[in-house]
């Protein structure tokens, strides 16, 4: 059962993204229905070492009642008693091995979480570059000017481009202000 649930989660895409909050419910009811289950059986476990202390108890008192001292209620006790033994040892390590799997499903899902968010940050951030290259784009068409990366920081460079005629900048941040190139720039425009 654990490796089905594992395998759902693997094979969750990013592309999934509205059914991927389904599977984490489906997750999160599967991990509650286990927990019942263990509920249950713990519960079943119980009653039945309940009923064996009870035959035990019956068993003995009958023995003593009788005042008889016959091997075969010694036998029937120290069975019981063992049997009493195996099945607390067996509840036991049924409780650890679904501790364990609860563990695994909530580390899985936190993972799972953690990609989501993941994934969501990415989608911001290409979506928010990609308005930025728009903007960018639409201020080029309207102003016409074509920058020239090729050169320092400290020169801004490149051609402004109209329909009759095509004039080119280059301005050095050492001789004018910020204030003052745009001033120029719109000048050539």
């Amino acid at each position: 059962m654990e490796e089905k649930i594992i395998q759902a989660v693997e094979s969750l895409t990013l592309s999934e993204a509205d059914s991927e909050n389904h599977v984490l419910s489906d997750i999160s009811n599967h991990v509650s229905r286990l927990k019942m289950q263990c509920e249950k059986k713990l519960l079943t476990i119980d009653k039945i070492i309940k009923e064996l202390r009870h035959k035990a108890v019956q068993q003995t008192q009958q023995v003593e009642s009788e005042d008889t001292s016959s091997n075969i209620y010694s036998k029937a006790i120290e069975d019981l008693e063992g049997k009493f033994q195996e099945l607390q040892q067996a509840s036991h390590s049924a409780n650890l091995k679904n501790e364990k799997d609860i563990a695994k499903l909530d580390q899985l899902v936190q993972q799972k979480q953690s990609v989501n968010q993941d994934r969501k940050a990415i989608i911001s951030e290409v979506i928010e570059k990609t308005k930025c290259k728009q903007f960018f784009e639409l201020y080029t068409n309207i102003s016409g000017i074509e920058w020239n990366y090729n050169c320092s920081n400290s020169i801004v460079k490149g051609v402004v481009m109209s329909e009759n005629d095509c004039k080119s900048f280059s301005f050095n941040h050492s001789d004018s202000s910020d204030f003052e190139i745009t001033n120029k720039l719109w000048q050539l425009m």
